[in-house]
């Protein structure tokens, strides 16, 4: 047992965040997806487009990013770029 009071916290610089996000499915197969987080009082913000492809009905291809701008007392400020590819298998 960890003897940390604070294991389930979740520390941030500011307190107020603006978050939006859309998904679109340009077809049956293919889904695009953005989402946004801001910080109002930093300015920051964190930017995650994800593309994703249905190869067969219980698996999935996405290639997606989270993608940093920030100003120097900014939320998201020194965090890095981060490009990712995720297969996902449905079990059902």
């Amino acid at each position: 047992m960890c003897c940390s009071s604070f294991q389930s916290e979740i520390f941030t610089l500011h307190r107020h965040f603006l978050s939006a996000g859309a998904s679109y499915p340009m077809t049956p197969l293919w889904k695009l997806q953005l989402y946004e987080v801001s910080d109002a009082t930093g300015p920051s913000a964190v930017i995650l487009p994800r593309v994703s492809y249905n190869f067969t009905a219980n698996t999935d291809l996405s290639v997606g990013g989270q993608l940093f701008a920030s100003s120097r007392n900014g939320e998201f400020h020194g965090l890095s770029h981060v490009v990712y590819v995720e297969y996902t298998l449905h079990f059902r």
